[in-house]
């Protein structure tokens, strides 16, 4: 199994509506690679906010 495999089989998430507040949930889970590239992209935007 490539290294792009595992890290696909790696990610996984689900999207779902609290039906008490109508709130949509999101819930991810991402290898080491891309949860940091995800990391550095988050905190570029709230940088770039403030």
């Amino acid at each position: 199994m490539s290294v792009f495999e595992r890290r696909r089989q790696a990610r996984s998430g689900k999207i779902l509506t609290r039906h008490s507040d109508g709130m949509t949930v999101v819930d991810l889970e991402f290898d080491l690679l891309t949860g940091a590239r995800l990391s550095t992209v988050a905190l570029h935007i709230q940088l770039f906010r403030s």
